[in-house]
Formats: C-alpha cells, sequence, structure tokens
C-alpha cells in the first residue's frame, strides 16, 4: 500500500469519529432541548430519525473520501511507474547523454555514437596482390542543424594508402576536395536537424602486393613484416563513443602477431600508447579449414586527435 493511500485511509477514519461525535453532540442537545409538550415516545423516534440520519450521512462520508484515497493512490502509482521510467531511460542514455554534453561544450556541430571500420582484405586469383576493400559506418547524432549548402564542410571524410587509392561511392552525395592517387578527400553532403540521427557510409578501394616491404610503418605500428598490416583510424576533431575495427577474409588465414595483445593501439595527442587487445573470431582451427576470420578491436571514448589501430598478420589458404 502506498504512502498516499495509508493517509487517505487515515483521514477516512478521523473524519468517520468526527462525524460520529458531531450526531452524538446533536442527538444530546435535541434531547436536552425538547419541550415539555413532547412525549417520550415522540422523542425516542426523533433521536432515532437523527441517529440514521447522521449515520447515513457518515457511510456517504467515509465511501467519498475512501473513493478520493482510492483514487489519489492510483494517481500516485502512476507517478511513481512514470518517475521510475524517467529514471531507468536516463541511465540507459547516460552515456550519450555525457557525449552530447561533451560535445556542446566543445562547441561541436555533431558527436559520433559509433563508428564501425570494417576492412576486408583478398589475396588476387594470380596470388600476386591483395585487395583491401574498407567501409565506413557512421552514427551521427547532431547538436545542431546541419545544412550542407550552409557548411558543406561539417562532414568531411579522408582516406589514405601506400598504394593506389580509389573511392567507392558511399550513401549520400559526395564532394571530392583532394583527388591525390594514394589519398583521398571528401565532403559528405546531408541534411540533419538538431537531435536527430543519420547513418553515414564512405568506403574506399585499394590493391596492394601480396608481399609489403620489410620492415615497414602504419602510423603508431612500427616494425611490420611483409605479411602484416595494420588499420588505423586517426581521428581528427571528432567525438566517438565507440569505435569497432575488423578485419576480414575468406582467402586468407588472419591472425594477430602478438595473439591480440598489443594488436590494437590508440596514440593520443602527446604520442603517448595505449596498448589493448583484440580478438580473431574463430580462432586458428589446429586442423580443417574455415571460410571466414574476423580480427576485432573495440575502442571507447576516443578523444579529437586519438589515432586508433588494429594490428594483423596473414598466411595465404591452400588453393
Amino acid at each position: 500500500m502506498s504512502e498516499s493511500m495509508i493517509v487517505a485511509l487515515i483521514g477516512a477514519s478521523a473524519t468517520i469519529i468526527a462525524a460520529l461525535i458531531g450526531a452524538y453532540a446533536a442527538t444530546r442537545k435535541d434531547r436536552s432541548t425538547g419541550t415539555p409538550s413532547e412525549r417520550p415516545e415522540e422523542r425516542r423516534i426523533s433521536t432515532k430519525r437523527g441517529y440514521i440520519v447522521a449515520a447515513i450521512g457518515v457511510v456517504l462520508l467515509a465511501a467519498a473520501v475512501l473513493v478520493s484515497g482510492f483514487n489519489i493512490g492510483k494517481i500516485q502509482v502512476k507517478r511513481e511507474a512514470a518517475n521510475k521510467l524517467v529514471h531507468d531511460a536516463s541511465e540507459l542514455t547516460e552515456s550519450y547523454s555525457q557525449l552530447a554534453k561533451d560535445g556542446l561544450e566543445a562547441g561541436k556541430p555533431y558527436v559520433l555514437p559509433s563508428v564501425v571500420m570494417l576492412i576486408t582484405v583478398e589475396r588476387s586469383a594470380d596470388g600476386k596482390s591483395i585487395t583491401s576493400d574498407r567501409h565506413i559506418v557512421y552514427s551521427v547524432q547532431s547538436l545542431k542543424p546541419l545544412d550542407h549548402e550552409a557548411h558543406p564542410e561539417y562532414f568531411t571524410e579522408s582516406l589514405h594508402s601506400a598504394y593506389p587509392l580509389q573511392l567507392i561511392p558511399g550513401a549520400d552525395r559526395e564532394y571530392v576536395t583532394e583527388p591525390n592517387v594514394d589519398a583521398k578527400a571528401w565532403q559528405v553532403l546531408f541534411d540533419l536537424d538538431k537531435g536527430k540521427r543519420h547513418a553515414v557510409v564512405t568506403a574506399g578501394h585499394v590493391v596492394m602486393p601480396s608481399k609489403l616491404p620489410d620492415p615497414h610503418t602504419v602510423h603508431m605500428f612500427t616494425g611490420l613484416r611483409s605479411n602484416e598490416d595494420a588499420y588505423c583510424y586517426p581521428n581528427t576533431g571528432d567525438l566517438i563513443e565507440e569505435l569497432v575495427i575488423i578485419v576480414q577474409s575468406t582467402t586468407l588465414r588472419l591472425y594477430l602477431p602478438n595473439n591480440g595483445d598489443g594488436d590494437a593501439q590508440v596514440q593520443h595527442a602527446d604520442h603517448k600508447i595505449d596498448n589493448l587487445h583484440a580478438d580473431l573470431y574463430p580462432e586458428p582451427p589446429r586442423g580443417g579449414e574455415r571460410n571466414w576470420t574476423s580480427a576485432v578491436a573495440r575502442f571507447e571514448k576516443l578523444g579529437s586527435d586519438d589515432n586508433a589501430g588494429l594490428r594483423i598478420a596473414w598466411e595465404p589458404l591452400p588453393k
């Protein structure tokens, strides 16, 4: 029973007691002020009628009070349930709320609750090259109205590679601002109202030799061997809640050079490097073949100058 219903019942009981006392007092007064000409029988009938009327009034009043208390209790229960829903929703969206708060304080036009970078690497039929297709999916949460005509620079994407790079059209109109062979930059053009979400998809295609220079360097990953590479996301200006980098293949047996420990890294603006753990799904089998292998790294709360990356290695699968 809620507190409001208890209070209502106490109030109803007090009202009943007060009404009974009033009825009794009124009856006593009627007895004391009766005229001498009234006969005892008439006084008894009058007194009885007074009790009946008082009792009916008390019952009606008590019923009204109890009904009111019950309705108040129902309202309170609904209010408590609504407050619980608001509290639960607040807890569930706490990270997004903090991300939006950080973005507003930093004057950002949007924040990125999630970014997924999916890379597919496949060996060519002649075995001389490896194709690398990179798709990036952004979840954009606007903090102000985004107008691509007024501010086409709001969402600018870039990719670079040590080898020739081709753009793959994404999910919105795009305007290329840097058309170099090994580096591309372009504006993704879309409009978005304040507080709304929008999914942006960008992509690029690279063909690289099956054996890379030994050693070579990719951002903070140094000393990479000829069968190793790293895929990095250099964050420039965005606030990201979660970044996932996935590398997949059907024609190469992927593995993590350091068994996952330190194969994922984040380099900060001060050049400090955090070593993180990466995973491989499924793990390399002891015997038999697997059709798909995925190397995965997850990164949380990336700042505007953080560079996140995943290091992988591979072996050719038998033809």
